[in-house]
């Protein structure tokens, strides 16, 4: 699984740790969970810190997707 954090302020380090746990916990639970030859994408983010993680580095979908969710959220388009 590919991990990624985005820099923080010193006050965020500490629940941005506690959230890479939890982050960590999901994404196995969602890798087992999910049929053979699905991507998943989960970001955590708060007022000063973002945090993702996803089962595959360099799916070319993965990034249209995301791409496309940020789009849609852009416009306030609800979600599925």
């Amino acid at each position: 699984m590919s991990e990624r954090k985005e820099p923080y302020s010193e006050p965020a380090r500490e629940p941005l740790e506690r959230a890479e746990v939890v982050k960590r916990q999901i994404a196995e639970e969602i890798a087992k969970r999910l049929p053979k030859g699905w991507t998943f994408c989960l970001v955590l983010t708060s007022n000063d810190a973002v945090t993702y993680v996803t089962n595959e580095d360099r799916d070319p979908q993965l990034g249209a997707m995301l791409r496309s969710l940020a789009e849609a959220v852009e416009q306030g388009k609800p979600g599925v």
